[in-house]
């Protein structure tokens, strides 16, 4: 069986596309974050052929670890990005 992944971190990049994917996904489960202090909470859209829960839960992650991430994040979407889609 094949499967294939999808993640993101924000939709203001290529906003249009990616609601595209997710209306066409099997699956979606969507995140967001506030500030101060840095937290993130996700929640489940969509799961085919299958019951969930719906409700917002927050990522056990430390402040500072979201921190680390945010730092690759940017760094992928500022440098990575632009030059894999130059490709």
């Amino acid at each position: 069986k094949q499967r294939t992944y999808l993640f993101t971190v924000s939709t203001t990049a290529k906003g249009d596309e990616i609601a595209e994917l997710e209306r066409v996904a099997d699956n979606v489960i969507q995140s967001r974050s506030e500030k101060s202090p840095f937290r993130l909470f996700m929640r489940i859209s969509r799961i085919k052929d299958t019951s969930f829960d719906p409700r917002e839960v927050e990522v056990p992650f430390s402040s500072d670890m979201l921190e680390d991430v945010k730092a690759i994040a940017d760094h992928s979407r500022l440098r990575l990005i632009p030059l894999i889609q130059k490709l």
